[in-house]
């Protein structure tokens, strides 16, 4: 139970760390290459320090106050050169997340190791140091990382020079918590122990708090001429987004949820790229910033198309109203400029109540017939949206022969068959209607009068489309007229196939 307790409440602290990084600039992947890193550190540290000792190198102090804290942090901060180098490291919060994961990775088995030397006071031992030389040690490169992360933009000279600063200043901490630890004793050591380690903790958080102030009123200066008023405060409140996505998750579905986050925190990092390029005077790292800067904005581009416009709308419709200007800015352009979209949009507002069941539910008809199955998901979403439901009684005509529609409708339960009245008054069954088969299309697109009566056979539930809801989304979304143009000229091609099938039968009759 020690050992688990020795490595479970470090881990715990990192986790903490870890969510208090709202941008979610720092990499799970980087965060675990972290604490191996800080595990391998010990290993090197720990065969120094007991090698140098049985020399007489040094002495027991001189090791502890000198030796241990100048080796211990300066090994665990080198991965932290090599993160900023390749530019993994962005910013001063994820600098401290990654060096707090060196620290607890180092503290993990240095625990380890003092619980199998002292077995009668493992548990106690455990639990003390857990919450207090472990959090010292996380502290410690925690503060390496955030100057360092803080130091991106600046000239070489410069990021050097902070890093050698910051590196002094976490080797003197070591070493004079070192030296308070070795000088006390009994209850006094304890509760300073634990002091000086949950203290750590708070300053971290403070100046992680701090930190992310800081890249969120940068991530408004340059995102505001680039994002719209909504995006910019989801942007910009990574947590109310999450808490609004918890509220609302059932209405918009664990996948649109995943993209939203997953959105929300690239645009955050973008805002914090065109920050450091911004800042920058060094050639070289602007080149690499802004191939990182390229790469996100396609990842955008890509979430963009995945989130579809049902989204967006949700977005629009949950985010702060306080600067909505932004919003009616927008309308009013996409109603000059765009105004079969804007329709579209204005249409799907209406329709933004649509339970995600529900909505799921219209997808899965409307790719059961022909008509509608190749549509692209959003393009589905956007297409159910519109459609409103209709109930019919079995004996009702829904089309009768003779007259026009201005409606398509999209079987959701139940069956329908087809028929022609012929000049003698008789009535022939031609077809049968079923699950997802939409009929009215040729109705709906050439205004011409019905040449079918389309009868209940059963109680039925319809999915209907009018005939300005459809254009405005064929306007809008030309992929899905090509669409409808290519079943339609299959169902032609067909349609030709078998009348010549009837003459040629009918000749060779004759």
């Amino acid at each position: 139970m020690a050992y688990l307790l020795g490595i479970l409440i470090p881990l715990f602290f990192l986790y903490l760390v870890h969510l208090l990084e709202i941008y979610a600039a720092s990499r799970h992947e980087v965060l675990g290459l972290s604490i191996g890193w800080g595990i391998l550190v010990f290993s090197i540290a720990y065969a120094f320090n007991r090698f140098i000792l049985n020399q007489n190198l040094t002495t027991v102090e001189g090791l502890s106050l000198v030796v241990a804290p100048i080796l211990e942090e300066s090994l665990k901060s080198a991965l932290l050169i090599v993160l900023m180098r390749r530019l993994i490291l962005r910013y001063a919060a994820d600098g401290m997340a990654y060096g707090f994961a060196i620290g607890i990775g180092f503290a993990m088995v240095e625990n380890l190791v003092y619980v199998v030397n002292n077995p009668d006071t493992g548990m106690q031992l455990a639990m003390t140091r857990s919450l207090s030389t472990s959090l010292v040690h996380g502290f410690t490169t925690a503060i390496v990382g955030t100057i360092a992360g803080a130091s991106l933009p600046f000239p070489n000279r410069t990021r050097v020079n902070r890093f050698l600063f910051s590196l002094l200043i976490v080797i003197v901490i070591h070493a004079s918590f070192n030296f308070v630890v070795k000088n006390l004793s009994g209850a006094e050591l304890l509760l300073t122990a634990l002091g000086m380690g949950l203290g750590s903790v708070v300053l971290i958080i403070i100046i992680m708090r701090w930190t992310l102030e800081r890249e969120s009123k940068a991530i408004y200066l340059e995102l505001a001429g680039v994002l719209s008023a909504g995006e910019l405060v989801a942007t910009r409140n990574p947590e109310m987004v999450a808490q609004l996505l918890a509220q609302h998750r059932g209405a918009i579905g664990e996948d649109r949820t995943h993209l939203i986050q997953r959105y929300v925190t690239l645009q955050a990092q973008r805002g914090i790229l065109r920050k450091n390029i911004a800042l920058s005077r060094n050639a070289k790292l602007v080149e690499t910033l802004n191939r990182q800067l390229q790469s996100t904005e396609q990842q955008l581009d890509v979430l963009r198309g995945s989130m579809g416009l049902y989204t967006w709308i949700w977005l629009r419709s949950v985010l702060p109203s306080e600067e909505s200007s932004l919003w009616l800015q927008l309308d009013n352009r996409l109603n000059t400029e765009q105004p079969q979209l804007a329709r579209l949009i204005q249409l799907n507002e209406h329709q933004v109540l649509v339970p995600h069941a529900e909505l799921e539910q219209r997808k899965r008809i409307l790719r059961q017939g022909a008509l509608f199955n190749g549509l692209a998901d959003e393009d589905l979403v956007d297409l159910a949206l519109l459609l409103t439901v209709r109930e019919f009684h079995v004996g009702d005509e829904v089309i009768h022969q003779g007259e026009k529609s201005d409606q398509l409708f999209i079987t959701a339960v139940g069956k329908l068959v087809v028929s022609v009245l012929d000049d003698q008054h008789q009535q022939t069954i031609i077809t049968a209607f079923g699950l997802g088969d939409a009929f009215g299309d040729m109705e709906i697109l050439d205004s011409e009068p019905s040449t079918v009566t389309v009868t209940c056979l059963e109680d039925v539930t319809l999915y209907v489309l009018t005939r300005d809801d459809l254009i405005t989304l064929l306007f809008a979304k030309p992929q899905v007229a090509l669409e409808m143009m290519r079943v339609l000229s299959q169902r032609l091609r067909h349609q030709t196939a078998l009348t010549m099938w009837v003459q040629r039968t009918a000749s060779t009759t004759a």
